[in-house]
């Protein structure tokens, strides 16, 4: 043990206090003392304490008070307690020393041998729990960084093809960089955003799309009148679902921002997600009231790279994809996580 393991000591007698900082010196714990309820919680607002010894019958505030106070508080309630007492052995004590908090109770004259293992066990227990806290802390700055680095480098991509593009001269090769830059940009938002956000799990799916689709109609849309129209719900989804679905909203917006509405003609795109009726699989659609596309097209072998990114995305979210034809261009993707 090292003198960063703090235990605290109360008891109104300054001898018990004594005898018990004497016992358990040889340990080399870092041995803290109060002579009332008062100055013990007054303490534990200053220090961190992996164990409180306390002494059940004192004057003012008894043991048992000073326990349900440590447990209202957020700071102290994961502090263990033993209870010490001189009171009989009964049951009702004892019901509600456990009931109060207490992990312990021990009756005096405590044989020192009993309570040293007790203190030691506890401790090493509050020793582990400081090793896996700081393991922990570790790995979330590692992952913090990774993302921050990915992100950055990402942003670094993007500003290469900004620059590649001042030296296109045809609109095909500019469209085609500007779609490898919307896919970037959508990697670079999840990351950004398991960076700010701390959980590295999921993302707020909602707030993802919705970022997603105003980044498209901005970066497309120039002055033409598309309204966007979505109803997703408030939904955690795993990192690497809510990247498909980034990426297959970016392929069917651009495919609608691009051939959809001709002559800069006005129209709407409406973007849905929800739970079905199965609690773990969900109904993801996207519509636009647009010209609409041959079915041809759609079944021909040979599609555009836009349909064929939209169809492989869909297979490996492992969904069952629908096409609609009428009225537009629509899509019903439903899939399972």
């Amino acid at each position: 043990m090292n003198k960063e393991i703090k235990i605290l000591l109360v008891d109104d007698v300054k001898a018990n206090l004594l005898s018990i900082s004497n016992l358990l010196e040889s340990d080399d714990y870092d041995i803290y003392t109060a002579e009332s309820g008062n100055q013990a919680l007054s303490m534990m607002l200053d220090h961190q304490f992996a164990l409180v010894l306390l002494d059940v019958m004192m004057p003012e505030m008894d043991g048992f008070e000073v326990a349900e106070i440590m447990k209202g508080r957020e700071c102290t309630q994961q502090i263990p307690i033993i209870f010490m007492t001189a009171m009989d052995n009964d049951d009702d004590f004892i019901f509600r020393g456990y009931k109060t908090g207490a992990i312990d109770i021990l009756f005096k004259p405590v044989n020192p041998e009993v309570l040293k293992g007790k203190v030691r066990v506890f401790c090493e227990l509050h020793r582990q729990k400081e090793l896996l806290n700081t393991s922990l802390a570790d790995k979330e700055f590692l992952m913090k960084e990774i993302h921050h680095r990915i992100k950055n480098n990402l942003i670094m991509i993007n500003s290469f093809i900004n620059l590649q593009k001042t030296s296109l001269r045809t609109e095909g090769e500019l469209d085609l960089l500007s779609e490898v830059e919307s896919r970037i940009t959508i990697i670079m938002l999840i990351h950004e955003k398991l960076y700010t956000d701390g959980n590295y799990q999921d993302v707020d799916i909602r707030d993802y799309l919705s970022e997603i689709s105003k980044n498209l109609l901005e970066k497309f849309n120039s002055n033409r009148k598309i309204e966007l129209a979505l109803d997703i719900q408030d939904l955690r989804i795993h990192v690497d679902t809510a990247i498909s679905l980034g990426l297959l909203l970016t392929e069917m917006m651009t495919n609608t921002i691009k051939y959809a509405f001709p002559n800069d003609s006005p129209g709407q795109i409406t973007v849905t997600l929800k739970n079905s009726d199965c609690a773990e699989e969900f109904i993801f659609t996207y519509g636009d009231d647009g010209i609409g596309i041959m079915e041809e097209k759609i079944k021909s072998n040979n599609n555009s790279l836009g349909i064929t990114l939209i169809k492989g995305i869909s297979q490996q979210l492992r969904g069952d994809l629908e096409i609609d034809l009428q009225s537009g261009l629509k899509y019903k993707l439903v899939f399972a996580i």
